[in-house]
């Protein structure tokens, strides 16, 4: 009997052993990607703002461009990020591609480092679709992945590539306060709306938030994102890290510190969707 129990405790610390070294092996945060590998920052000159955004936005710009705002086409962005998974925080890496009106993220989750998950959130050809593949694969699209996939876009744009908006007639501005503008977003039938505050010293976005549908739930959600820290890449000031939240939830379930930046290179996002398919 004693035996038994011996070889009884020796299994469970065995497999006690390996689920913390398999949760250890997720909490390890993983390599960056490497720099953008086709093409450094191409300069296409300059943009002027237009007359009808209102001058929150302008000084935003101003605060991260400096005087002379670039006329931006396209974007890779690459980072590391804190991701909550089914309640428990991990690491993650991730690498998107801009154009306008259309992006692609595409993620490795890594344990010790290596990748065992790839998943895409993306938003192309007017569509939304969310996609994963290793350890489980599903596709999700639909209305509501449209919707949340466009404000993933405005958002992500609105914070780090704002020049991308200058030439856009589309977006229908509205001064709340000195502090405060909403984003509508012309989006089939409807306007979607971001709200965007500004912090009224360093005129920098303090908090961004909109109602947003979360997956395939029958209602909105209160979705928010902040950050106070600003780096500079080249010659831009860019938020890093940036907090993503559920209003009704009590933690982040993202926290994301960019790697690098490169604009106006020759990039397909469809390209980084593609890997999950």
């Amino acid at each position: 009997m004693n035996s038994i129990l011996q070889i009884s405790e020796i299994l469970l610390g065995a497999i006690a052993g390996f689920i913390g070294m398999g949760w250890l092996g997720l909490k390890i945060k993983p390599a960056s990607f490497p720099p953008h590998p086709e093409e450094p920052t191409q300069d296409f000159g300059t943009v002027e703002l237009p007359e009808n955004m209102p001058p929150q936005m302008q000084h935003y710009c101003h605060a991260i461009y400096g005087e002379r705002i670039p006329k931006i086409e396209s974007a890779a962005i690459w980072g590391r990020a804190k991701f909550k998974l089914s309640g428990l925080q991990t690491f993650l890496r991730f690498k998107t591609y801009y154009r306008q009106n259309e992006f692609c993220r595409y993620m490795e989750l890594t344990w010790f480092g290596i990748p065992i998950f790839k998943a895409a959130d993306s938003y192309l050809d007017n569509s939304g679709k969310m996609a994963g593949k290793g350890l489980v694969s599903f596709t999700e699209t639909g209305e509501k992945i449209d919707q949340g996939a466009t404000l993933n876009l405005w958002a992500e744009t609105l914070v780090w590539l704002p020049a991308m908006l200058v030439n856009d007639s589309n977006i229908q501005w509205k001064v709340v306060d000195e502090n405060t503008v909403g984003v509508g977003i012309p989006w089939r039938d409807r306007t979607e709306t971001l709200w965007v505050k500004f912090d009224p010293q360093t005129h920098l976005i303090s908090e961004l938030f909109a109602m947003r549908y979360r997956g395939q739930e029958e209602s909105k959600t209160s979705w928010k994102a902040t950050g106070s820290n600003w780096q500079q890449f080249d010659s831009t000031k860019l938020l890093s890290p940036n907090v993503v939240r559920w209003e009704d939830e009590p933690t982040p379930y993202w926290i994301g510190n960019l790697d690098g930046v490169a604009y106006n290179v020759d990039i397909s996002p469809k390209t980084l969707a593609e890997k999950v398919e």
